[in-house]
């Protein structure tokens, strides 16, 4: 397999502003530390003229401009949580414009951009976003069928990344509908093609995940960035030297994983961490349309609990344990002396 470009002493900088090829761990890290949000998509409710909801770009808006507010560090578009397929492709190329507009190079935003129809339209697709996103981010399970080898899904990788000019990449360890967990030697490979810097991993084996993050960090010149997707690691990845956190307690309460991740070593933590874990069956509730009822009832978000891949409405008791969730937010957040943050009304 052909390395691109033999990158062990490249330098170069990049589209999401400040950033450039870092040249110690240290700095490599600082730059890279953080939390970034996996986007929702706001969709409007269905019309009697409507086969389906669509998409509610005005309220895209107002989610990104709360995120930022949240003091996150960049931003994940076109996700799962972004029901990324259930979205064609013009779709995805609309809302991922939209958002790093809105965003302004405020903070980064990456984009999820291979989906279905083989190599050359995942290049044409990033090919598409390459002079407005910070990063085109390879979803794991579409790059190759599930029962190919590492050596195939290395061989279409190459091809894309040989085929897309310098724009930075990103991978992700999507769950659904089936998971395609990384080998070593894929990573060793992101990590010596230096296009990478944004890796979202699935990961939940603690062991498999730490060593992950030795590989990445004991290669100085990389500018991969790792986060981890579990909530439940996030403590553990943290600690072993993870850049960060991309998961969905972003979408509920930002500001708390915001504040741990900038508190590594506050004893405090663990609570925060705890609270985390304890709630993270409730969010998966009927996600994403929990997340959209949550964040419209209690952070006044001007969307509606709306989506494709999980129509179902919350029955009451569910509301309410929703309410119950912002009450025991609000008291811990208090605890930490922080403030949720709230879409400003008109």
């Amino acid at each position: 397999m052909t390395h691109l470009l033999g990158l062990a002493l490249r330098r170069s900088s990049h589209i999401l502003g400040v950033r450039t090829l870092v040249t110690t761990k240290m700095s490599r890290a600082k730059n890279l530390d953080g939390v970034w949000p996996v986007m929702l998509t706001p969709f409007k409710p269905i019309t009697s003229t409507d086969n389906q909801p669509q998409v509610d770009y005005e309220a895209l808006d107002a989610l990104t401009d709360w995120y930022i507010s949240c003091g996150v560090n960049g931003l994940f578009s076109i996700c799962l949580s972004s029901e990324m397929f259930h979205l064609s492709n013009e779709e995805r190329f609309q809302i991922a414009k939209r958002v790093c507009d809105r965003a302004k190079k405020r903070i980064p935003v990456v984009v999820g951009a291979t989906y279905e129809g083989g190599v050359k339209k995942q290049i044409d697709f990033i090919n598409s976003i390459k002079d407005f996103a910070s990063a085109a981010v390879f979803i794991t399970n579409q790059i190759c069928e599930m029962d190919e080898t590492d050596e195939v899904w290395l061989k279409n990788a190459q091809a894309i990344v040989d085929a897309t000019g310098d724009i930075p990449l990103g991978v992700y360890e999507t769950p659904y509908p089936e998971i395609r967990l990384l080998t070593p030697m894929i990573v060793d490979w992101m990590v010596s093609t230096n296009r990478f810097i944004y890796y979202k991993c699935n990961h939940s084996d603690r062991g498999k995940m730490t060593e992950i993050i030795e590989t990445v960090n004991d290669t100085p010149q990389t500018q991969l960035g790792f986060y981890t997707g579990q909530s439940m690691l996030f403590k553990s990845a943290l600690a072993a030297g993870a850049n960060g956190y991309s998961g969905i307690s972003l979408n509920f309460f930002p500001w708390l994983c915001v504040w741990m991740n900038n508190h590594r070593d506050d004893p405090r933590v663990e609570k925060v961490h705890n609270f985390l874990l304890l709630t993270d069956p409730l969010q998966k509730l009927k996600y994403p349309t929990c997340c959209k009822l949550y964040l419209q009832k209690y952070h006044d978000l001007p969307f509606h609990p709306v989506s494709r891949y999980n129509p179902s409405k919350l029955s009451e008791t569910e509301e309410w344990s929703l309410g119950s969730l912002n009450e025991a937010m609000k008291e811990l957040c208090s605890e930490l002396d922080i403030s949720p943050v709230s879409y400003p009304k008109e």
